[in-house]
């Protein structure tokens, strides 16, 4: 893959494949991502809101966004991290102290067991065979932007954990359960599919010849025995995801065309209950 050479400001609309940029460049630019096309629901009113809003990371984003730099950008330095004991109680005066001077430092606080089960995170993903071999050889952390037009024109831009050679994507998941049937339910409630789908498209579509068709997920548990589980998304999945980013891409255009990002209908509308209210418990005999 050719990587183009970033000359622009880091709001300049600008297409191309960038190695090396920082998060904060990347999410500075302008573009619309993945992420941002989940909080058009319910309503797109939701999307405004929640830009214009500022949004200190959960312990979970956290979690996984120190496991992936220690996965994919090994080399690099660590975030400034504060520990956490439990010595330290945010409830007490002295550990709200302690916690608004860490962040005025500029520093990620974790606690001592969390910090414990990223290493072991790490350390289960550099032991596995299939990771090993996939994460020998690729680009980590690769900025695209491409636009898309549907009726209008929009940047769409995405941030790839890893670039592998040959015909996939990779992307690392920590989760509490990596089992298919718990995973698979995780990838619906996430909408892990549609950001496949998208970023399938948009590298294939910065690409002179498309070469990636298969999406990987790297699934490992935050929790001992920290299991770690690949899974290749079937491509019935993919399409499923492709269509809702479509459905999503066409009503940001629309919106931001017309510079109208309603809410809920202004119109009554007609409401029953969820359909399981109206199961009814089958009587259950026995023969004596």
């Amino acid at each position: 893959m050719s990587l183009a050479v970033l000359k622009s400001s880091p709001v300049a609309e600008t297409e191309g494949i960038y190695h090396g940029l920082s998060a904060e460049y990347y999410h500075a630019a302008k573009g619309v991502s993945h992420s941002m096309l989940k909080h058009l629901h319910p309503t797109p009113a939701h999307l405004q809101t929640y830009l214009s809003e500022k949004h200190e990371p959960t312990p979970e984003q956290l979690f996984g966004t120190l496991v992936h730099h220690k996965v994919l950008e090994p080399n690099r330095p660590l975030p400034q991290i504060a520990i956490k004991t439990k010595a330290i109680d945010f409830k007490t005066t002295a550990g709200k102290e302690w916690r608004e001077a860490q962040k005025a430092a500029g520093r990620l606080i974790v606690t001592e067991t969390e910090f414990q089960d990223i290493d072991g995170c790490v350390n289960a993903i550099a032991q596995h065979p299939f990771c090993r071999k996939i994460f020998a050889v690729g680009e980590s952390e690769v900025s695209i932007f491409k636009r898309y037009t549907l009726g209008g024109t929009v940047l769409r831009k995405a941030r790839l954990d890893w670039i592998p050679e040959g015909n996939a994507l990779v992307d690392v998941k920590t989760t509490k359960d990596a089992s298919p049937e718990a995973f698979a339910k995780e990838v619906l409630n996430w909408r892990y599919h549609s950001q496949a789908a998208y970023y399938l498209d948009i590298v294939n579509d910065s690409l002179e010849r498309p070469t990636k068709e298969c999406f990987i997920f790297v699934a490992v548990e935050k929790k001992p025995p920290y299991a770690v589980a690949i899974y290749n998304l079937v491509p019935k999945a993919i399409g499923k995801g492709r269509a809702l980013n479509i459905a999503d891409l066409a009503t940001y255009i629309e919106c931001s065309q017309s510079n109208h990002w309603p809410a809920y209908s202004p119109e009554p509308a007609m409401l029953d209950l969820p359909r399981f209210a109206y199961k009814e418990a089958h009587e259950v005999s026995f023969s004596c």
